[in-house]
């Protein structure tokens, strides 16, 4: 077997790996309710059957439930346990101190302290106040995951929407009348006063408020620069009746977006989130939207390359020749063409953004005390050192996580460049 084949083959199972293993973690994200939960899955007393750990309901209760046996004068019930029965971040006074593996412990009737058995022991160790590790493993895959998506595709609409742009039309491919483009100038100043600042007071209430406030603001203040902008471009439309504004001028698309991506990665994107999330209100979503409006520069750099090098090609240049319109034929051939080169950037802010939120989380900004995440996890080993499973355990899934990321985008960018 040649070297080549044999370098195939251990790249084809370690893909096959990477791919596996972030299906698991999907698998588990979406079950993590079902998987670690101090509420059943599962109740039946008599005739009657709740679902307290896909609802939410306070029925898990026993001496509720036997009060209710008693009532329904039933003998009679039926309780499905989780497979791990701690909620994540719940604490366990019996447990607490920083507990290892295998060093949990229970009271029995008579006060006796003695091991537990089976999948009620604490298999990761415990913290501080108890808290199961497994569990907050189990459930900080569901927020991880979370941010890692979301982050990817508001990164990625931004990115992909300038980058392409920006390559395939450069600086001549877009043109408006002299008069439309001088007024939609001059306008953007008075629509960036009273979209941004004028509200910037609302702005900040909402984002110190609820989530759905915080979005309902930021998206008001984009249709109202929106708005002024379109406005401003009515007058253009009238003095372009005049042959000096008639003429059509070129629009600097390209070098106008590229001076903001120039501009954006010069600026410390930690740095950035750190100190927007400090006066906004802890919250997951606006965590994402701050992580995901600060990423979109390298996706946006690198989908223009792309269209750059893909304008150039001869099916691009017969679909001109046919008389298809520019814009059909960015979003009909050019960027399905580039979809594999782009799949491969979305991957890596994927992992980024992993990376970015399981920093802020371990640092503990931005991120609501109440949640349970990986680098949460991590955070409590800074109080007691000798704690070692909250550094390996967190530290693995977090390390594994992204190597499977980088392993599934360097197998993309692999496939894309031998074909």
């Amino acid at each position: 077997m040649s070297e080549k084949s044999m370098n195939q083959r251990k790249l084809d199972f370690s893909y096959l790996m990477a791919t596996w293993f972030m299906i698991l973690l999907a698998v588990v994200s979406l079950l993590a309710s079902l998987i670690a939960n101090d509420k059943p899955i599962y109740v039946k007393v008599g005739a009657n059957s709740w679902f307290p750990a896909l609802s939410g309901e306070t029925y898990y209760d026993q001496n509720l439930l036997f009060t209710d046996l008693r009532e329904m004068e039933c003998d009679t019930i039926q309780v499905f346990m989780p497979l791990i029965p701690y909620e994540a971040g719940a604490s366990d006074l019996e447990n607490s101190g920083y507990k290892a593996p295998g060093q949990t412990q229970f009271k029995d009737d008579r006060g006796v302290r003695k091991m537990l058995i089976g999948w009620e022991r604490h298999h990761l160790g415990t913290g501080k106040r108890g808290e199961d590790i497994l569990a907050g493993l189990i459930h900080g895959t569901r927020v991880s995951l979370s941010a890692g998506i979301y982050c990817m595709l508001i990164a990625g609409f931004i990115g992909v929407l300038l980058g392409a742009i920006a390559g395939f039309f450069g600086n001549s491919g877009l043109r408006m009348k002299r008069g439309t483009a001088i007024t939609m100038t001059i306008g953007l100043i008075p629509a960036l006063f009273y979209a941004f600042n004028l509200r910037t007071y609302l702005i900040s209430e909402g984002l110190q408020s609820t989530t759905s406030t915080a979005a309902l603001q930021v998206i008001a203040s984009v249709l109202i620069f929106f708005i002024v902008v379109v406005i401003s471009a009515i007058p253009g439309m009238l003095i372009s009746l005049l042959p000096f504004f008639k003429e059509k001028v070129r629009f600097p698309a390209d070098a106008l977006i590229s001076r903001i991506i120039e501009i954006t990665n010069s600026l410390p994107k930690l740095i950035i989130i750190i100190a927007l999330a400090a006066v906004s209100r802890p919250s997951m979503a606006n965590l994402i939207l701050l992580i995901g409006l600060t990423y979109w520069t390298d996706i946006a750099r690198i989908t223009r390359a792309e269209m750059l090098r893909i304008k150039s090609s001869d099916f691009i240049k017969s679909a001109k020749a046919s008389g298809a319109s520019p814009w059909r034929i960015l979003l009909r051939h050019a960027l399905p063409n580039a979809f594999p080169i782009i799949a491969v950037t979305l991957v890596a802010c994927m992992s980024s953004a992993i990376i970015t939120e399981s920093a802020l989380s371990f640092l503990g900004v931005g991120v609501p005390v109440e949640t349970v995440t990986w680098g949460s996890l991590l955070s409590g080993a800074r109080e007691q050192f000798s704690a070692w499973w909250l550094v390996v355990f967190p530290g693995c899934m977090i390390f594994l996580t992204i190597l499977s990321l980088n392993k599934i985008s360097d197998t993309i960018s692999t496939s894309y460049k031998g074909y």
